[in-house]
């Protein structure tokens, strides 16, 4: 089943869906500055946010980032930068970007083999 005559109009389809990701992904726009009627499902559809949550997770919670911050001694630095971006600080979110990211390459990897 397919939803395009051909693989050209295809692509020409995904361009609104890749910009709309990006938009979305978390560091472009702050979750609260995104309109309710994105930030109740399209934030939580693109990949790119998930990947973005997992990342800065990674990066802000590593060794580099452990100093006081310097707007507020009783954060870290990390810390400090994960709040200002409005992203989540538990760890769990870090591994649910992951399991989100696999997710997803199996369910299109299956979608796309289905033709």
């Amino acid at each position: 089943m397919c939803s395009t005559p051909n693989p050209d109009v295809a692509k020409q389809l995904d361009l609104p869906f890749v910009v709309l990701f990006i938009i979305l992904n978390a560091f472009i726009i702050v979750f609260s500055k995104i309109p309710l009627w994105l930030r109740s499902w399209a934030f939580w559809i693109a990949p790119l946010s998930w990947g973005t949550k997992s990342l800065a997770l990674n990066e802000f919670n590593g060794a580099e980032y452990t100093g006081p911050s310097p707007h507020d001694p009783s954060i870290t630095l990390g810390q400090y930068y994960l709040d200002e971006f409005e992203l989540p600080t538990e760890f769990i979110w870090k591994w649910m970007g992951v399991v989100y990211l696999v997710g997803w390459f199996i369910f299109w990897s299956i979608v796309s083999e289905t033709q």
